[in-house]
């Protein structure tokens, strides 16, 4: 599929897809596409289709069947039916939307047949991204597309006196140090992609933030591909949390690159290992120094080995957590903020030693 139209098309293709399927229940519900908050409800009912993410598909990335300047993606839907306050018929609506995924192959044009599959979505991820919404949470289900392959459009003939475009700069991701999936403020941050002309400008976007945060690339690589970037280590300014980059370039017409996910990780600065002692309920609490702090509409967790426990009301630079029932014994911890951990718990990891033991 070409260009910009690809995506606009395959989510169109879905909200048809899932309202062929809820006709099968109720002849006047509908499908529409939009945001978890779109007002209005329909008095037949509806599913809302919300496209909350865009990737590189790296399962395909390799694949020799496409060409250098195809860009395989996978795309993630959140699938939210409603109807009025009827649950029971907000169960009936997911149900055929759900049934028309797997009863029809998603065809978003005449060569090209797309895989719509539901992917299950732990609790603690699920809260996460409704959390992000800043909505409470409703009865929704995450579908990925994938099969998705976006060309480059075709450009317009400028004659032989004419000088064709620069491809357009294309990010496919970003890693912190040793290739980690997150990074801690003050990490060096390594961006890959495609025709990063120099010089760059890193874009930086967190929904808590009224605008980008703006930084300057570091010297150039010898890979043309990759652009490095520090973090600064500024806790006030950057909140953890999932943010999106991009980069603005600047070399003859200023081009910005599409957005990529970048998870910002939390830092515990609590002196470790700690000893804390349960009253005569049960219930142990830990309080935890954090930087960046937890700002208000972010959700904070400690995870006791795989066991999350959630912050107590409040937030700030010192986190409340209370453990009910605790059982004596020491854990592992890592605090989580808005679906982000802070780092690993290896030897060498800045998460070694962050133990808690219960007595």
């Amino acid at each position: 599929m070409s260009g910009g139209w690809a995506i606009e098309s395959i989510t169109a293709a879905l909200r048809d897809l899932v309202e062929s399927g809820l006709k099968e229940v109720e002849d006047q519900a509908v499908a529409i596409v939009g945001p978890p908050d779109r007002d209005g409800e329909s008095p037949f009912g509806r599913v809302t289709v919300f496209l909350y993410q865009v990737g590189p598909d790296d399962c395909r990335s390799g694949d020799t069947g496409y060409a250098r300047e195809a860009l395989p993606l996978v795309l993630r839907y959140l699938l939210i039916p409603d109807a009025a306050g009827d649950e029971l018929a907000v169960h009936r609506l997911l149900g055929a939307a759900l049934w028309a995924l797997q009863d029809h192959p998603l065809q978003a044009d005449e060569q090209e047949q797309l895989s719509a599959t539901p992917r299950a979505m732990d609790v603690v991820g699920m809260r996460a991204l409704w959390s992000m919404f800043g909505l409470p949470y409703r009865l929704s289900t995450a579908v990925e597309v994938r099969g998705v392959r976006l060309d480059r459009p075709p450009r317009p003939d400028r004659g032989a006196a004419g000088d064709p475009d620069p491809p357009e700069p294309a990010l496919l991701g970003a890693a912190g140090p040793r290739g980690r999936s997150a990074a801690q403020l003050g990490d060096l941050v390594q961006l890959h992609g495609r025709h990063l002309r120099r010089p760059v400008t890193v874009r930086l976007a967190h929904r808590l933030l009224p605008r980008p945060v703006e930084l300057p690339a570091g010297a150039a690589d010898t890979d043309p591909d990759t652009v490095r970037f520090t973090l600064p280590d500024t806790p006030p300014d950057l909140p953890a949390g999932v943010w999106l980059v991009s980069l603005l370039c600047l070399d003859g017409q200023p081009v910005t690159s599409n957005d990529v996910a970048l998870a910002v990780a939390p830092r515990i600065t609590t002196a470790m290992p700690m000893v804390v002692a349960r009253d005569r309920a049960g219930t142990a609490v830990v309080r935890i120094d954090c930087e960046p702090a937890v700002r208000p509409g972010q959700l904070a967790f400690l995870l006791l080995g795989d066991l999350p426990v959630p912050a107590e009301p409040g937030g700030g630079g010192t986190v409340e957590f209370r453990i009910l029932h605790a059982r004596p014994r020491t854990y592992a911890v890592r605090l989580r903020i808005d679906g982000v951990d802070s780092l690993g718990l290896g030897p060498d990891e800045p998460g070694a030693g962050h133990l808690i033991t219960v007595t």
